[in-house]
């Protein structure tokens, strides 16, 4: 039997993480967390992720740093992050293509149930990537 995928998840809402997680365990990956975008940096360092499911808007390193250190590694790591309010998914939707990352989620955590329920949305997002 072949390993589970290696999913990073750096979120610092334990809400929207933990369904997160759980969806992504539902669907037979390895999960693990990074609170905040340093220890978000050091987890990525130290795995052989298979993806990496990112906010943007991080304490400590945000998540444009973190995408530009995963773009510096030999090993490719495919990206998934959080497109939040207007001002920020435009500036991510810029940022993004200069990072390299490969598709967003809503991080938004009234709606969190309904963005984070299995969905066709998550769910292609995450095999496209992984």
């Amino acid at each position: 039997m072949a390993s589970p995928k290696q999913i990073l998840i750096v979120e610092d809402d334990t809400h929207i993480a933990e369904l997160m997680g759980m969806h992504l365990r539902d669907e037979g990956y390895a999960v693990e967390r990074a609170a905040d975008g340093d220890a978000g940096a050091q987890l990525l360092e130290r795995g052989q992720w298979d993806a990496l499911v990112l906010d943007l808007m991080l304490p400590g390193i945000d998540g444009l740093e973190i995408c530009r250190r995963a773009r510096s590694m030999a090993r490719y790591t495919p990206i998934i992050a959080a497109k939040e309010q207007k001002i920020v998914a435009e500036f991510a939707t810029v940022q993004g293509k200069l990072a390299d990352i490969g598709g967003y989620y809503k991080a938004d955590s009234e709606k969190v149930k309904a963005v984070m329920r299995p969905s066709p949305t998550f769910n292609a997002a995450i095999a496209a990537v992984v």
